[in-house]
């Protein structure tokens, strides 16, 4: 009975959590309050304070989630597969999503900015630690050839890849798409190829 009231109290945290996050993206963080959040996720405003002490960490919870769910998908990956085309293949498919997907990488970024703008000193903390899990998964998946530091790198290269890819998108008003992933093969292979 204990794994399925733990099993429950996860899901009502990530009801939640996405009710939060969807409010924030779609009408803005004047329209994201607690009452607003707990109305869509159908519980009562207490059981939100029972998870949550304010919106922020509600945000921050589903950005930790998506990266855990990261984590999970590098654990999952087929043998053989290097940590970087592991990451690689993550990435491309979140810049696959539909657009009204809460984890899509422009979502994905306007949460973590809002997240480190409204979060005070131990929610920034937190925050700088939304990557170890994902560390941690490069590192075991390597059998042990990558460092923390190094899976670190890996970790923050891919991400300012795909984020090249976007900013040159948005420049260049590129429509979503295989356009979109050509940007970001062209970025990774750039990458792999040692930045020739």
């Amino acid at each position: 009975m204990t794994g399925r009231r733990a099993e429950k109290k996860h899901q009502t945290r990530r009801d939640l959590a996405t009710a939060a996050v969807a409010l924030l993206l779609a009408d803005g963080e004047e329209a994201a309050t607690v009452a607003a959040i707990t109305a869509r996720a159908g519980v009562s405003t207490r059981t939100f304070h029972n998870y949550f002490a304010a919106r922020e960490d509600a945000y921050l919870f589903f950005l930790e989630e998506t990266i855990d769910d990261w984590a999970r998908l590098v654990a999952d990956a087929p043998d053989g597969d290097s940590a970087f085309t592991v990451l690689r293949r993550i990435i491309s498919d979140v810049y696959a999503r539909p657009a009204d997907d809460l984890a899509t990488p422009v979502n994905l970024v306007t949460l973590g900015e809002h997240v480190v703008a409204n979060l005070g000193a131990e929610g920034r903390q937190r925050a700088g630690r939304i990557f170890d899990g994902l560390r941690d998964a490069l590192v075991a998946r390597s059998g042990g050839t990558l460092t923390p530091l190094r899976a670190l790198t890996v970790i923050n290269v891919s991400l300012a890849a795909s984020a090249a890819a976007l900013e040159t998108a948005r420049r260049q008003q590129l429509p979503v798409g295989r356009q979109m992933q050509e940007l970001l093969d062209d970025a990774f292979d750039f990458l792999a190829h040692g930045c020739r």
